[in-house]
């Protein structure tokens, strides 16, 4: 995850706001969600790597961060299935937004607007598949995010996070757009960066970008003040257009035209 501070992982444990994963799915209350989410091993080189989280779009369609796929060589996928097998496959490509380099510059929501990438694996994944629907107003009151990041001590853990006072955030910081800002008992730690944000519907909002602390604030993982997500439906044609271009459309989204895909 890339704090505004330096990283320190230690995060406390908050029952009403980390859900272990059981047999694949995400249990709140009666309710149960799938998530189709990934990790991602990127390698940096001279024996380095690093992970991150990610969520699929497709068989061979995933989206993540772009600072998660900044100056890798190589990047390994882990999908899950309902009973949490592990299937493992490397990706045949990735990029990163077009605008990113431009926005990790700047400061505040607007850094992480474009904090965006797209792998497109070398062999397909079974789903659940998340969906992305631009058109229509997505239950962001029981928002949730998930992530493999660590939680306590310094193994990586399959967790969700609630995520909470998003409508509060998101007006306050318009007209930055683009960046869904949430609160939650329990913020995001290594490794969750490019995990899914989800709406009580189910539907994709948002891809972790990272999390802000106070000024006076040790940045230890769960005591953040705010996490910021990199709105997917507003880059929804860079992402569909994205993928086509690979060679790899997303399955039912529809292709937009050759003017939208410049």
């Amino acid at each position: 995850m890339v704090f505004l501070s330096s990283l320190a992982c230690n995060l406390k444990k908050t029952e009403d706001s980390e859900v272990e994963m059981a047999r694949g799915k995400i249990a709140r209350g009666s309710e149960s969600f799938l998530a189709p989410f990934i990790s991602l091993k990127t390698e940096l080189g001279q024996d380095l790597a690093s992970s991150c989280s990610g969520v699929l779009l497709g068989p061979r369609h995933a989206l993540t961060a772009a600072h998660c796929l900044d100056k890798i060589l190589a990047i390994r996928v882990t999908g899950y299935d309902q009973q949490l097998g592990k299937t493992i496959v490397a990706a045949g490509a990735w990029q990163m937004h077009p605008e990113w380099a431009k926005s990790k510059v700047k400061s505040g929501p607007e850094r992480h607007k474009h904090d965006l990438g797209i792998v497109v694996l070398a062999n397909e994944l079974a789903g659940p598949y998340a969906k992305i629907d631009a058109s229509a107003r997505s239950n962001i009151k029981d928002a949730l995010y998930v992530g493999i990041g660590r939680s306590e001590g310094n193994a990586s853990e399959q967790k969700v996070r609630y995520a909470t006072d998003i409508d509060t955030f998101r007006l306050k910081y318009k007209p930055d757009g683009g960046t869904w800002i949430s609160r939650g008992a329990a913020i995001l730690c290594s490794g969750d960066s490019g995990g899914p944000l989800f709406a009580g519907d189910g539907g994709l909002l948002g891809i972790a970008a990272a999390v802000a602390f106070d000024e006076k604030q040790k940045p230890d993982c769960g005591g953040g003040k705010r996490v910021y997500h990199a709105d997917v439906r507003e880059s929804i044609v860079w992402i569909v257009c994205s993928f086509a271009k690979s060679g790899h459309p997303l399955p039912d989204y529809p292709i937009p035209s050759p003017e939208s895909c410049r």
